[in-house]
């Protein structure tokens, strides 16, 4: 996985946050697909596009309820860590604490050095669900096959590319 890309949501209103934090994670996920969103519908509209590895969401966006996005993704996404984005004023907030410990962590977007210290806390998780995707698509590749082969062999290839042979068994008998 060391050349794998990792898909990132990232929602926020301000693009020069939205491009610090892509930035700092490049440094360290260098093959990354970022899909940006500014609002909550533009957020729904694009999650639709692929399925992300990781969220990360402003706490406070503009006519976005941080708290509709995380349970939309724990819901819909349940293995998808979920990252809020925080400033330093936030970040001393009490009344958002108990909002922010329903996330797997925190990105303060005010200290841009320290974005890839979290990124690399939530790397392992990240790695860990996309291997075990790979694990169940390879596993449903497997099934596929053998129900596959089971056709075949009860059709005597009928059903398959292997049709002429068939006609041709059943003239020559």
């Amino acid at each position: 996985m060391k050349d794998d890309i990792f898909k990132i949501m990232i929602l926020h209103h301000d693009e020069m946050v939205r491009e610090t934090v892509k930035n700092e994670i490049l440094k360290v996920l260098p093959h990354t697909l970022f899909i940006t969103a500014s609002c909550k519908s533009s957020f729904y509209e694009k999650i639709e596009w692929l399925t992300p590895d990781l969220i990360i969401s402003n706490i406070t966006n503009p006519g976005t309820v941080a708290l509709e996005i995380l349970l939309y993704a724990r819901k819909n996404l349940e293995s998808i860590p979920f990252v809020f984005l925080i400033n330093q004023f936030q970040e001393r907030n009490n009344s958002l604490y108990s909002l922010l410990k329903e996330g797997d962590d925190t990105i303060n977007y005010s200290k841009p050095g320290l974005i890839t210290q979290v990124i690399h806390n939530i790397l392992p998780s990240v790695k860990r669900r996309k291997q075990s995707i790979l694990v169940e698509q390879l596993e449903l590749y497997q099934q596929l096959f053998l129900a596959h082969k089971s056709i075949a062999l009860s059709t005597k290839g009928y059903l398959t590319g292997k049709k002429e042979n068939y006609l041709k068994s059943l003239t020559n008998n």
